[in-house]
């Protein structure tokens, strides 16, 4: 017998579902494009069809896993009467070669003769209809998804992602296939009336898969040229039920599509937010600029002190998570994911009551201040205690004008206790921009000089990005201006290169790190080998080992220019650095969150516009396409970008005037088309979902008013007899199955509506501990299903746990005494002093 989730099993399911990907994906362009396999991809798919014989035997020999409990039963009968009942006619069906069978026994109705051939046609197409029920095991990639996500620690939002984008093309293919299929029936369709069905073309068929492909995504992401249109009553019918597809797919897209990218980095993505958040706030309540105190932004302070706070804890709610977690495994994830502070703080990491070590972790705030700025100051409430960290502190008083230095870093020193309070705590002072500057030739990040600096970079990043694609796909050499243009930009990328081995920067604890070497090894370990490749002029160089002196070299000279010349594109890479120069504009400007969102939007859309128009309309990636009706030929080289990027346009926001499309007989520009449009449509279901978003969010205080008002707790609105009725219906499965709340219910009608909100379920793993020896019990567990083992210190006399009536009969009755003064006292509940008398009765 085999156990479902053995390394080989795994393995085996994961090889069948590329199996059955392979055969989902030929088997309809088989059907409709009448391509028989031969050769060695007869024999491949003769082999597939033998493993899918192979998986009806193992599914018998198969232990089954019941999803309630997750065990594995190898009961030999239920297994063959589960499969039986279950999938095993449709997986039969789907690898007998029924096709192969009915072609043996009625040979005469497969025979082409001159007066039986249209009927020997239609029994064929027939025949070979039968091989789609192969289409029903794609249910084994669904299961093998699912258990990929299960076992691979990926991100969910990518795997999301790749499935929808998957699951479209699919869909595209299926349609694509299904459109073509019946184009055949009749010589009025659409590929008669084109010219797909004359075998004239040396790739005729792959014309024809195309065309077929391009008019399915056409249609599904609503753009519609017009270029290929429905002929026959049949073809009506699918192109109507295509569009319902396409309409509901995209709108499907539109809605998950900003979700899911922006889900990619979760964590950032949350960071993000609460950063918008705290601009929002800062806008809204005017705060000033300068205080008395520092020459420092109010608002840039707050976001500073932020922007430190979520670099050093999750910006996830790790208190509602941990809450939820079984007291043994939160102080495991506690020391696991906080370990280097706690290691870093005496007190901590010498305590041996774990619980207490959690709470305290979890509850301190690591935070950081600037030159100067007062941590305490005199008379103020002494609300905290501070843990040092990093660098030290002075204490002064407010009359005296002498400094002393208080305390250091606590690192195995023991607990400091804040000064009395006539004294008041300040920053000593930093590294001042003067004496960076002066440390042995260093620049420090903040210095005007770098800020400008770093301004012209982000300038001329700008300008290659827009001029190096435009001069690759439109072959536009510079001219004299252009040419010297280009030398400066080239020699400003390496005069960055020079002036980031001796730029100071910021670690994560907030140190300005000057040392020379240090910042040399993490500049050659980051961006110093994408700096060089995007800074050498490699097809200037290129030119100079590409000789050309006769005509029978030039040829082969230009396709190594054009490879030099892609080459050029690594200076797009250089857009990643200029994040930093756009946060500093941002902090200058101080635009609205929802105005920084909008051009974002406007950007990104433009961007790949022009992206999308250099490939488009231009000959460059395909220079050897002769169709006479390509678009490199129909246009004028003048006239080729403003072209382009209408096309990509008009592509990207669904538009498709018609005027512009592809060439029927252009296998590049359908390829291009079709990738494109995929593409291009992705990009702008998250321009509209993301400008959606902007508009919610336009007024900051409207929103978070409403969101305050939709979270309140319905439940806690329904009239009381209504409420008790529900949370019996809620917990019937759940809490009371347990006798003691079981029994106060009874006794005291309501009881259950309140325990809902004080009980938390809670999944504990077999030999994973519950609570340990010796510790000090702050938590009471309700055993609802399974057992537990009941042990000593040395893990000896062991006692098996099924009820609580098995620890101690006399816990029960002190139990439902202790739990009801607890609801009682609870101020989150809010009792009647009625409620509150019937409790303590």
């Amino acid at each position: 017998m085999l156990n479902p989730e053995s390394g080989f099993k795994i393995k085996w399911d994961l090889g069948l579902a590329l199996c059955v990907f392979y055969t989902s994906c030929v088997v309809p362009v088989r059907i409709s494009f009448s391509l028989d396999a031969t050769g060695f991809f007869y024999f491949f798919e003769c082999g597939i069809d033998f493993c899918f014989f192979l998986d009806i035997l193992l599914s018998f020999r198969t232990g089954l896993v019941d999803p309630t409990t997750g065990h594995v039963y190898y009961n030999k009968r239920q297994i063959v009467r589960s499969y039986l009942r279950g999938w095993f006619g449709i997986d039969l069906v789907s690898t007998l070669p029924l096709e192969f069978i009915a072609k043996h026994l009625y040979p005469e109705a497969t025979a082409s003769s001159s007066s039986n051939t249209l009927q020997s046609a239609k029994i064929l197409r027939g025949l070979k209809l039968i091989r789609l029920l192969k289409l029903v095991r794609i249910r084994k990639i669904g299961q093998m998804i699912s258990k990929l996500e299960e076992e691979v620690f990926a991100n969910q939002s990518v795997l999301s992602l790749v499935k929808i984008l998957l699951f479209l093309l699919f869909l595209a293919h299926l349609v694509a296939c299904v459109w073509f299929y019946v184009a055949q029936i009749s010589t009025y369709s659409w590929s008669n009336t084109l010219g797909y069905m004359i075998n004239d073309h040396p790739n005729m068929v792959t014309l024809q898969y195309l065309s077929s492909l391009y008019w399915a995504i056409v249609t599904m992401t609503t753009v519609g040229y017009g270029d290929i249109t429905p002929k026959t009553k049949t073809e009506l019918i699918i192109a109507m039920f295509v569009m319902i597809i396409g309409v509901s797919m995209f709108g499907y897209v539109i809605g998950n599509i900003t979700s899911l990218v922006d889900n990619i980095n979760a964590s950032g993505r949350m960071q993000s937010q609460h950063i918008t958040t705290l601009k929002e706030y800062v806008i809204v309540r005017n705060l000033p600029k300068h205080t008395a105190l520092w020459n420092y932004l109010l608002g840039k302070r707050v976001l500073d002190h932020f922007e430190y706070l979520y670099r050093h804890r999750s910006v996830f709610d790790e208190g509602a998570i941990l809450t939820n977690l079984p007291t043994g495994m939160r102080n495991d994830v506690v020391h696991h994911v906080l370990h280097k502070m706690i290691s870093r703080i005496h007190f901590l990491s010498t305590c041996h009551h774990e619980g207490l070590v959690a709470d305290l972790a979890v509850a301190m705030q690591p935070f950081f201040c600037v030159q100067d700025e007062a941590v305490y100051v005199q008379q103020d409430m002494a609300a905290h205690v501070f843990f040092i960290l990093k660098e030290a502190l002075e204490t002064f008083e407010t009359e005296a004008t002498a400094k002393a230095k208080l305390m250091g870093p606590l690192i195995n020193n023991g607990v400091r206790l804040p000064p009395p309070p006539p004294l008041s705590i300040n920053i000593p002072t930093n590294l001042q921009l003067g004496t960076v500057a002066h440390f042995h030739g260093m620049l420090h990040p903040h210095d005007i000089f770098v800020v400008n600096w770093q301004m012209t970079v982000a300038t001329a990043i700008v300008y290659s990005s827009f001029m190096v694609p435009y001069r690759i796909g439109f072959e536009a050499a510079p001219v004299a201006e252009g040419r010297y243009l280009d030398t400066f930009v080239d020699v400003l990328f390496g005069l960055d290169i020079v002036l980031t081995f001796r730029l100071a920067y910021h670690n994560a604890e907030r140190q300005l790190v000057c040392n020379a070497v240090t910042i040399a090894k993490k500049y050659a370990k980051g961006w110093l080998v994408v700096d060089l490749l995007s800074t050498l002029p490699i097809d200037s160089i290129g030119r100079l080992f590409v000789p050309s002196e006769n005509a029978a070299q030039v040829a082969q000279s230009t396709k190594f220019l054009r490879m030099f010349r892609v080459a050029r594109l690594f200076k797009l890479v250089r857009l990643l650095k200029i994040g930093k120069v756009f946060k500093r504009i941002r902090d200058s400007i101080q635009l609205s969150p929802s105005t920084e969102r909008l051009l974002k939007l406007v950007t990104i859309m433009i961007c790949f516009g022009h992206c999308s128009g250099h490939t488009w309309c231009t000959d460059y990636f395909f220079p050897y396409d002769d169709e006479p009706g390509a678009c490199s030929v129909r246009v004028p080289n003048e006239d080729r970008y403003l072209v382009a990027i209408y096309w990509a346009f008009t592509t990207m926001t669904t538009v498709g005037y018609g005027d512009l499309k592809p060439s029927k007989f252009s296998v590049p520009e359908l390829s291009f088309a079709v990738v494109c449009l995929i593409v291009n449509s992705t990009v702008f279901a998250y321009v509209v979902s993301g400008i959606i978003g902007v508009i919610s969010n336009h007024n900051p205080s409207d929103r978070e008013y409403r969101t305050q008002m939709n979270e309140m707790k319905i439940f806690n609105q329904l009239r009381p007899s209504l409420r008790f009725d529900v949370a019996r219906l809620v917990a019937s499965n759940t809490i009371m199955t347990i006798n003691i709340i079981a029994s106060m219910e009874k006794k005291y009608k309501g009881f259950v509506s309140y325990a809902l909100f004080l009980l938390r379920p809670q999944f504990i793993l077999r030999s994973e501990r519950v609570c340990r020896s010796g510790s000090p019990g702050t938590e009471m567990f309700f055993l609802i299903e399974g057992e537990c083992e009941q042990m000593d210190q040395d893990n000896h006399n062991v006692r098996v746990l099924g009820s609580i009536a098995d620890l101690s009969p006399a816990i029960s009755v002190n139990l439902a005494y202790e739990f009801a003064m607890d609801i009682a006292a609870d101020s989150f509940l809010s009792l009647s002093p009625e409620q509150v008398s019937t409790f303590e009765h």
